[in-house]
């Protein structure tokens, strides 16, 4: 290939913009017209960002767009009130939309500062565009100061003529676990995250263009850079100076810069995606039917959204060549000290005083046996984590804090802790064995009279009161941890995502959600912060399905399923059951709004309204 330059014309390490901007048309278009005020895009680093948001303003000021004042504010090392306000005034000196900060504006709090700006916007009768780089600072922020992330968050979505975006990497989800009691979630209106993944190949053809590459070096390059654009640039880069990109390509394996970019990438993932990724290093592809249950499932599409693993021949591969060197380097160095998980428990075999009957279920989080306790000469169910997670030390601890969480609480309709005893280091979790049907299968076996579904969502409303009055959030409320006796008795399960409320250790991963989607709320499938309204949300499509034999939010796939979850509002149940009281279907329906303030706050009311329904 003829690769003669005089000036090597790749940039890297650096943000750009204009001549030197390619691709993310459809991003641009959806930043600037998209239905969404408030956008948050996310991002692993270096895959260009800031390039993204300069590149947007760069365009709205020369295009001589009247509709948007744009301004582009860096909150990089911002940690309180007085340096997020001196990072907003700096950037209102260097913009060139012609916004300028008033003198006074110094003794003005960073919302009231913004506020300012958009009453300038506003008379000029122009949307303010703020364009919010680098926002994980805000996560120091919350810290700092929690009543600020909520004054800010008004200042932010509270006006009709602001567009703002806000670029970080999913960290920025932890914003949910530090908002200050009482408010809105901070990321509700910028959630579910847009992600910004590697470039097309038909993107980068004008990039490439930049040096004489030959058609063949061109398709090469994409194909081991994967299309990300900071590995795309260095990589060409480099074939420039070595003269060929395989010799580029060698010199990459050993560049440490670019290990701790994947190391700091890495470990934004969660325990379930580093897994599926580990996966892909060592075969030829993760497919769909590999994957145990949902979250595995959207935890691929989102390695996919974010560009770590691509789709082809009906399975999930790695996508960036580097990066599964990089994988495969960790393992092996890693490899001593992984722990080697034990066999699946068998039948005789005892942990404590529980004699091993038959495995039972697997979950996304455990598995269930069937055992006798050989003292006291009962039934029992024994937990245990999936074999595959064991190594996961959060997953030890998230087990742990459920046992200590649930051995706590003891009602009628939830199955009852007994013990945790431990098999070797694995910890087992064992309960009350409840004898009886799911409550789909229930509610299908027979026909079931108003009456009866009537009495099982009564006592299912009483235990989730009686666990809400404690601090205690389920966060997997769905048929398949409902229990019903032949007795008429029903039994919630597996408070195995549980946590105190008061707790201020968070153990679920950043971007890991768990539960069952086609039952969680909005702010679960967004992977924001849980509490006590989320479950009322659950519950209320456990309800909606229990009344009408209908899930009131379907999808072809996990991510439209996600769509319908926080974008589309289901029929009234008394529209597809006229027999239903209007208040109950009135109640289900609040129980399933989008924004947790707008349902009923705990289950007191349910529980009240359930009670009322008895005489129809």
């Amino acid at each position: 290939m003829n690769t003669t330059s005089a000036k090597n014309p790749f940039v890297v390490g650096q943000w750009v913009r204009g001549e030197k901007f390619f691709g993310r048309e459809d991003v641009i278009a959806e930043l600037l017209f998209g239905p969404r005020q408030a956008l948050w895009i996310a991002a692993l680093r270096r895959m260009g960002k800031t390039s993204l948001l300069r590149e947007v303003e760069r365009r709205v000021l020369q295009s001589g767009e009247t509709a948007f004042l744009p301004l582009y504010w860096d909150l990089e090392g911002a940690i309180d009130d007085a340096t997020l306000r001196e990072s907003l005034l700096a950037a209102l000196d260097e913009t060139a939309s012609g916004l300028r900060a008033a003198p006074s504006w110094e003794n003005l709090s960073t919302p009231e500062a913004l506020r300012q700006i958009q009453q300038e916007a506003k008379a000029q009768q122009r949307t303010l565009l703020l364009l919010c780089d680098e926002a994980e600072a805000l996560l120091a922020v919350a810290q700092n100061d929690p009543h600020l992330l909520a004054r800010l968050r008004r200042a932010l979505q509270s006006s009709g003529n602001v567009r703002c975006t806000l670029t970080a990497t999913r960290r920025l989800a932890k914003l949910e676990t530090l908002d200050e009691a009482g408010t809105s979630p901070f990321l509700h209106g910028f959630a579910p995250p847009l992600y910004l993944s590697p470039l097309l190949e038909a993107e980068i053809q004008p990039l490439l263009a930049q040096a004489s590459f030959s058609l063949e070096t061109r398709k090469e390059l994409y194909q081991r850079s994967g299309g990300h654009p900071f590995v795309l640039q260095l990589l060409a880069k480099r074939a420039l100076e070595y003269n060929g990109v395989a010799e580029a390509y060698e010199h990459l394996q050993h560049d440490e810069t670019l290990h701790n970019f994947f190391t700091v990438d890495f470990n934004t993932l969660s325990p379930e995606e580093k897994l599926l990724l580990q996966q892909c290093a060592q075969s030829e592809g993760v497919s769909l039917s590999m994957t145990a249950n949902t979250n595995a499932r959207m935890a691929l599409q989102t390695l996919l959204a974010l560009g770590l693993v691509c789709e082809r021949e009906n399975a999930f591969h790695l996508r960036l060549p580097l990066f599964k060197d990089w994988l495969h380097r960790q393992r092996q160095s890693a490899a001593t000290q992984q722990i080697n998980p034990q066999q699946g428990l068998q039948p005789k075999e005892r942990v404590g005083p529980y004699e091993i009957l038959q495995e039972l279920a697997r979950g996304g989080m455990g598995v269930v046996y069937c055992a006798r306790d050989v003292n006291l000469q009962r039934l029992a169910a024994v937990k245990v984590l999936r074999l595959e997670l064991l190594g996961d030390e959060q997953h030890r601890a998230r087990f742990l804090a459920e046992a200590r969480a649930a051995s706590l609480f003891h009602h009628p309709h939830v199955a009852t802790i007994y013990a945790i005893e431990f098999k070797g280091e694995t910890p087992c979790l064992c309960m009350e064995y409840v004898e009886g049907q799911r409550l789909d299968q229930w509610a299908k076996s027979a026909p079931r009279a108003f009456a009866e579904k009537l009495e099982i969502a009564r006592q299912l409303a009483s235990a989730l009161l009686a666990a809400h009055n404690l601090k205690l959030v389920h966060r997997d409320l769905k048929p398949g941890n409902v229990m019903v006796r032949a007795d008429g008795v029903a039994k919630l399960l597996d408070f195995g995502i549980a946590r105190r409320l008061a707790s201020a250790t968070r153990l679920t991963h950043t971007g890991q959600i768990l539960g069952t989607l086609a039952y969680m709320s909005p702010e679960q499938a967004s992977n924001l912060e849980t509490d006590a309204r989320s479950d009322v949300f659950s519950f209320g499509v456990v309800l909606y399905e229990l009344f009408t034999s209908q899930l009131p939010f379907t999808g072809e796939n996990e991510l439209a399923l996600a769509y319908s979850l926080v974008n589309e509002n289901p029929p009234g149940p008394e529209t597809i059951n006229p027999s239903l009281p209007h208040a109950l279907s009135e109640l289900i329906l609040r129980m399933l709004a989008k924004l947790p303030h707008l349902r009923p706050q705990d289950t007191k009311e349910v529980l009240q309204i359930l009670e009322e329904a008895k005489g129809h």
